[in-house]
């Protein structure tokens, strides 16, 4: 008997042999060739590709024109253009062109042609038109010539070229972003593949961990590879492309920019791997229990090949356009990543542009940014057309969409009319029914519901203690940022860091924190400070003649350290009316030694650092504190421990004549947080950034969130032409770097970190979350409830409000909760750019400062503190909201 079962290897070859003989048997008159149909394919391809161009052209035809006004609405490019002019005529006048003229006649000339110049540049024009004008020049990179920056290479009349210094650029940021991100790519796609087989074992329970910390922008990651392989290790070079010596080919400079993109493309790959691997992985196991896998496995197909075909393939649209939307936030990522590792890309191009004031190449800059995020979304298009059967091209969309229905356009009109469209005349009997189901769905059971699933949610929160441990961490924030708001008001905090008192003076100068002494064998010194106005005991007056006293002044301490302090100053304060006193400074040692430190005649006030002075330096050696610390016959360095002595003795010759004394034997440890190089407490820079972080990020993700969420509903509800608009701006604002515009902003109208923040919300406020809520609010109009209310009159305003908008806060907290760490981000990154508020201390500045100031030179602590807040801030958020979206998602709480 023939077997009826067949395995699935021989399934598929039955299937392959069935189709081989049907095309053999095929007649042409049974349907058209494949000649035909590939033609057929390609021409709707090529027209869906033509018209995917022409709107995503004016798309950015259209961005580039928004950002056009908003820079020049202070006459910024106009100011490109007047620079010009002033250049032609300087060069002019420069050039003999007055020759002749006689002077009286020279400004009018030079007016005049000043005036036609206008003219021919379109200066005289109206606001719009001059907009429309540098539109179009942008858009061709027709920006002039630069005043400082120049290009990389060529000869030296085209390298103050502004396309040329654009153009010059582009590729190395392409070569960076392109490696780095296409290998991320595969490797994302081979880990989330992997860990979906091995669901819940270690490796996937790390991922999801670190998951969380992907909020954190790559040039915090590259920071923390600088200081380890760079810095610490000496493995790779800080930045740059290229060393120091070109190599002795051209072949030779391969392995020398590979050698440098290894950090920065590290640092890319950290900061987006493990929230790829972990969101591509989750939806590799949602699809793998789908019915159609389960027959395949049933079926008895392997591993490999169920995963290629029936697991991977058909979520590769999701995976394609989540990799792209990582692409378009890498662009403007780029900025600081590049300025970081000095990266001579188009990133860090921008950032010196705006810094030395290079108008042109600023706007260049933002056009070409403009480029690249359309780029990237129209190859998005033609990939996603490609790789998901269901999309149909040959139309302006991608899919056919449903009709939309002709909308009610009148917020507080109500929709009682058009709901007599579209239901059946209302009897008595009828409009008792309708107002009995309103009155049974009245807004507050729908706030007693959410009410009640709010206090599931709570109820679930207790089940994941990392979760209570982030939200404490929140919570201790919130409290230390009053408390410090309280006790340091923000007059006193800009005060003190910008140093208006002589407040720091004490402190030592790039001191470590008090609590590394806690990981050392042997402790670092602290800073001691010995007054003789704070300890009346230590000082003696003699009556030596009528007109002469001694005053002694006899500092004793105890130093139990084996290492160097940093300093050691003496201030002497002397009242006197005529003759000045004389002052004796003997030092004495543990080991009995004494050392004479000089003899002289003070002035008022004089301070003295030991091992700064020259005469004592003649007498003890390069190095006066080795002299009066070690004991040179050890043959170390390290200090004698014990206790020391220094002998102020001051002969004055007033009789109100006085003196005080000083002494601060500055450590190389202080306080909770060290000091950095002009001695501030960075305390101060780290508590105070807290509010500063928390508001910024709190601000900008409730604005943003709550902006995004209600235009969603007023254009879902009311359709037609308000909801085509709304995904229209969603469309350009995908084409506009915020970044970028936000910092144009920065240097030419405010340099207030709020308004920053209230440009940073409106260019966000049209983004995918827009589309998310969308699809929502388009389910939940259909539902009965709302039905029922429209049928009885309720308001426009009424519906969106109190019917609509209450059923999406169990999805608007979570990704309110997530979107809090990406503006604490933001701002950090404004601010290591510094572009922040001049006066107040942030993290960021903290960051900024340290890196241009010495920070690799061993001084860690200065860098990693505010990094290490910034971290812990976000991954506290993002843990937060990534559990508040598995409780009020149940199907996420099973991977």
């Amino acid at each position: 008997m023939q077997n009826l079962f067949l395995t699935s290897e021989q399934a598929d070859e039955t299937s392959k042999q069935r189709g081989k003989l049907a095309l053999l048997s095929r007649r042409p008159s049974e349907g058209p060739s494949d000649s035909l149909v590939w033609w057929r394919v390609l021409s709707r391809v090529g027209q869906y590709t033509v018209t995917r161009a022409a709107w995503l052209s004016v798309t950015v035809i259209f961005g580039v024109f928004l950002s056009v006004v908003v820079v020049n609405f202070g006459g910024y490019i106009d100011q490109i253009h007047r620079a010009r002019i002033d250049e032609a005529l300087l060069g002019f006048g420069m050039a003999g062109g007055y020759k002749g003229v006689p002077p009286e006649q020279i400004p009018i000339l030079e007016e005049k042609m000043r005036r036609e110049m206008e003219a021919a540049m379109g200066l005289d024009q109206p606001f719009l038109l001059r907009c429309f004008r540098w539109t179009k020049e942008a858009l061709q990179l027709n920006l002039g010539e630069a005043r400082v920056m120049t290009a990389l290479r060529g000869s030296s009349t085209a390298r103050s070229d502004v396309r040329i210094i654009i153009l010059q650029r582009l590729p190395n940021t392409l070569l960076l972003s392109g490696t780095s991100n296409f290998i991320l790519f595969f490797i994302s796609i081979y880990l989330a593949l992997a860990l979906s087989r091995k669901h819940g074992n270690w490796l996937d329970r790390m991922i999801v961990a670190l998951s969380t910390v992907s909020a954190t922008p790559n040039w915090i990651f590259g920071i923390l590879l600088i200081v380890l392989f760079a810095a610490q290790l000496g493995w790779l070079p800080y930045g740059g492309m290229f060393d120091n010596m070109p190599p002795a080919t051209s072949f030779g400079y391969i392995p020398i920019v590979l050698k440098h993109m290894i950090l920065p493309g590290l640092a890319i790959a950290l900061s987006t791997l493990f929230q790829s691997v972990y969101a591509w992985r989750t939806f590799f196991l949602l699809h793998s229990q789908d019915d159609y896998v389960e027959m395949a496995r049933a079926k008895g197909l392997s591993s490999e090949a169920l995963e290629r075909r029936y697991i991977l393939r058909p979520t590769l649209p999701y995976i394609i356009t989540s990799f792209a939307l990582m692409l378009i936030s890498f662009w403007q990522g780029a900025l600081a990543l590049e300025a970081l590792f000095d990266w001579p890309g188009v990133g860090a191009a921008l950032v010196q542009a705006v810094r030395l004031n290079e108008r042109g190449v600023a706007v260049g800059i933002l056009t070409l940014f403009s480029y690249l995020l359309a780029l990237t979304v129209f190859l998005l298009d033609l990939i996603y057309a490609f790789v998901d059967p269901r999309v149909k091209v040959g139309s302006n969309s991608m899919a056919l969409a449903k009709p939309v229905r002709k909308g009610n356009f009148s917020l507080w009109r109500s929709s009682a009319k058009v709901a007599k469209v579209v239901a059946a005349p209302a009897t008595a009997q009828s409009s008792v029914n309708l107002r009995a189901r309103v009155n049974n769905v009245n807004p507050l059971e729908v706030f007693q519901g959410l009410k009640s699933q709010m206090t599931h949610a709570a109820r679930l929160l207790l089940k994941y203690p990392a979760v209570m441990i982030s939200l404490g961490i929140i919570v201790g924030m919130i409290a230390l940022s009053i408390l410090t708001m309280v006790l340091i008001p923000y007059e006193r905090a800009v005060d003190l860091w910008l140093g208006k008192e002589a407040f720091w003076i004490d402190n030592p100068k790039n001191a470590l924190p008090v609590w590394v002494n806690l990981f050392r064998q042997e402790d670092l010194p602290e800073t001691i400070i010995l007054d003789s106005r704070a300890q009346p005991d230590v000082k003696i007056v003699r009556q030596v003649s009528p007109e002469m006293r001694e005053i002694s002044i006899d500092f004793a301490f105890d130093f139990p350290y084996a290492g160097l302090p940093q300093e050691i100053t003496v201030r002497l304060q002397s009242q006197y009316r005529e003759k000045r006193p004389l002052i004796n400074l003997v030092w004495f040692t543990p080991d009995r030694r004494k050392i004479e430190l000089g003899n002289f005649s003070m002035t008022s006030d004089n301070t003295f650092f030991l091992s700064q002075d020259t005469k004592l330096k003649r007498k003890l050696g390069d190095n006066p504190l080795a002299v009066l610390f070690a004991n040179p016959s050890s043959g170390t360095a390290d200090s004698v421990k014990g206790s020391y002595a220094l002998h102020v003795s001051g002969f004055v010759f007033d009789e109100e004549a006085d003196l005080e004394a000083q002494v601060i034997v500055y450590g190389q440890v202080y306080g909770l947080a060290g000091t950095d190089h002009v001695r501030r407490d960075l305390l101060l820079p780290l508590l105070w950034g807290m509010p500063l972080a928390l508001a910024f990020g709190l601000g900008g993700a409730v604005a943003t969130s709550l902006a995004a969420m209600l235009l969603a509903a007023v254009g879902s509800w009311l359709g037609g032409w308000v909801d085509h608009l709304i995904q229209r701006l969603t469309e350009i604002n995908m084409v506009l770097p915020a970044l970028p515009i936000a910092i144009m902003v920065y240097y030419i109208y405010s340099k207030s970190i709020w308004a920053i923040l209230g440009v940073i919300v409106l260019l966000n406020v049209f983004n995918s979350s827009i589309k998310n809520y969308r699809a929502a609010f388009l389910q939940m109009k259909e539902a009965p409830y709302i039905e029922a209310a429209r049928a009885y009159g309720v308001p426009n305003l009424r519906l969106i409000f109190l019917y609509l908008t209450p059923r999406i806060l169990p999805v608007l907290i979570p990704q309110m909760v997530i979107l809090v760490p990406g503006f604490i981000y933001i701002e950090a990154t404004l601010s290591f750019l510094g572009l922040s508020d001049p006066f107040f201390p942030t993290w960021g500045k903290v960051i900024y400062d340290a890196i241009t100031n010495g920070a690799y030179r061993g001084y860690y602590y200065w860098i990693l503190e505010p990094v290490a807040l910034l971290l812990l801030t976000g991954l506290a958020f993002a843990l937060s909201g990534f559990t508040l979206e598995r409780i009020f998602n149940p199907r996420l709480q099973e991977f």
